[in-house]
């Protein structure tokens, strides 16, 4: 907390409108959770429900959870608010963790560590950077790049549904979790070598293919969230930067596998030069027809997630114990 700015911010209201603190120092406290002779249907039952709890905006924006179970087996878990942390914070934090408590196990001296690790510049730098970007030249060029891309009437997604949609949109949803077999998974790559794309843009073409199957729609919007850190300045930083991008496909019964993966790879590619547009400024601009029940510009999302976590040794300059 003391080396990013970010994790001791919190924040309030002054008539009507909010703002941000950034504390000298601010307490996080740790919930140790005695979860010894517990099942793990238990343990996953209290990590749910400390996931789900909601934070104060006036105090630090993380929490930590020690579960103990026995003597030498904890898990932590670390618990930060979407307004400081992305995923890819998510992998800076775990690894400076990992280095903090090799300190503390005196596996690696502190000042070793301390040496090691980079000064990097405070979130709001990025802040700063992206609201000069948006007044000058740069920002009107994104600007008219996504008014092109994006004009006209755009298409709402109509997936096959097994009730009627509620009026309103409510979030209250399930997670299904499966698993493409094993043949499949090893072929990828391969297909991937062998059409000179990335299995990224591979599995995104397959997705825009599998949803107009299921909806027999021509023009199709999907949303994926970009990393916005464009450059390496803000590398190292924890915050929020990601932002999404909408990818419009144009899809027909005569349309190849091959064409479309031309077609979505030049739009990506597009996309990633055109992604420091913040999102939220793209819906207040477009000011779509906005319906209750769906959410504006696409109404379906496809991540990619690569965790880079516990392998630090590359950045830091030396071997850590595993």
């Amino acid at each position: 907390m003391n080396r990013h700015p970010i994790l001791r911010t919190s924040y309030t209201n002054k008539k009507g409108k909010a703002f941000q603190i950034i504390h000298e120092q601010l307490k996080c406290s740790i919930h140790i959770i005695n979860a010894e002779n517990r099942s793990e249907d238990y343990l996953k039952g209290q990590i749910i429900l400390e996931t789900e709890r909601l934070f104060n905006r006036e105090k630090a924006p993380v929490r930590l959870n020690l579960f103990t179970r026995s003597a030498q087996k904890h898990i932590l878990l670390l618990i930060a608010h979407h307004i400081c942390a992305d995923l890819w914070s998510s992998d800076l934090l775990f690894n400076e963790l990992r280095l903090w408590y090799a300190a503390e196990t005196e596996k690696v001296s502190l000042q070793q560590i301390e040496y090691s690790l980079p000064t990097n510049p405070p979130y709001t730098k990025f802040v700063h950077w992206q609201s000069e970007m948006l007044s000058d030249p740069k920002g009107e060029k994104l600007w008219e790049y996504w008014q092109k891309k994006l004009s006209g009437e755009l298409p709402m997604l109509n997936l096959p549904t097994d009730r009627p949609r509620p009026p309103v949109q409510s979030f209250r949803g399930e997670t299904h979790i499966f698993r493409l077999n094993e043949q499949l998974i090893q072929g990828l790559p391969e297909v991937a070598r062998a059409t000179g794309t990335t299995l990224y843009k591979l599995m995104l073409v397959a997705y825009f293919a599998l949803l107009y199957r299921y909806t027999n729609q021509a023009d199709i919007l999907v949303g994926t969230p970009m990393l916005g850190r464009q450059g390496r300045e803000f590398k190292g930083v924890v915050g929020y930067f990601v932002n999404s991008v909408v990818l419009r496909a144009s899809l027909s019964e005569n349309l190849t596998f091959k064409d479309l993966l031309a077609q979505v790879s030049s739009k990506v590619k597009e996309a990633q030069r055109y992604q420091d547009y913040p999102f939220p400024l793209l819906v207040e601009n477009f000011q779509p027809q906005r319906e209750p029940s769906r959410s504006p510009l696409f109404q379906i999302n496809f991540t990619w997630q690569k965790q880079r976590w516990c392998e630090p040794e590359k950045e830091l300059g030396f071997k850590m114990e595993p």
